[in-house]
């Protein structure tokens, strides 16, 4: 009974510390709050993301099964408020990932999902809206060049992705290459 009791003991410990930090970002402005990108259970080329946020871990896709992943990008970018991006190969036959941003009205962190044939190439952070544009290279839903997804802050779901040939006016926003940026992890 004892030797039973140790080793589930010794099993809880090892899992609970298995998480392997990935990737740290302070998003928002100034103060960001912390989010961390950790993984564990490794096969082949494959790990399951999770995302930890005020002492809570959640796999990056709803379950641990949805947010296995390879060839995944991390980035921790922008220079007036901080946003995390991420971006991989996880359930699906194209790239899967998404982008944190702080609202700055009420301080929590949002995210705004997207999944594409090509990584984003650009990030668009302003005060009230994230945009993220991805190329199409001719390939997809669209002849457009390009596919926004926006998201506007305090919503509650994204509007829909938008072809576009032409890149988003500069504006109020902070632009970032995600190109330069993006590491794989």
């Amino acid at each position: 009974m004892k030797m039973c009791f140790s080793l589930a003991l010794m099993f809880l410990a090892s899992s609970a510390g298995a998480s392997e930090p990935v990737s740290s970002c302070d998003v928002g402005a100034k103060r960001g709050k912390r989010v961390e990108v950790v993984r564990d259970s490794e096969i082949g080329d494959t790990h399951i993301y999770y995302v930890r946020q005020e002492g809570e871990v959640k796999a990056l896709f709803g379950n641990p099964d949805d947010s296995r992943g390879s060839d995944v990008h991390i980035a921790c970018a922008g220079q007036k408020r901080h946003a995390l991006i991420v971006s991989g190969m996880f359930t699906s036959n194209f790239l899967q990932g998404f982008v944190l941003t702080q609202n700055p009205a009420t301080g929590k962190i949002e995210r705004l999902d997207f999944a594409e044939k090509n990584r984003p190439a650009r990030l668009y952070i302003g005060a009230r809206q994230t945009l993220i544009v991805v190329p199409t290279n001719g390939y997809g839903e669209t002849n457009k060049k390009y596919i926004m997804y926006r998201h506007v802050a305090g919503s509650t779901t994204d509007l829909e992705p938008v072809g576009i040939d032409k890149l988003p006016p500069v504006g109020r926003f902070e632009v970032i290459q995600l190109e330069q940026s993006m590491v794989s992890k």
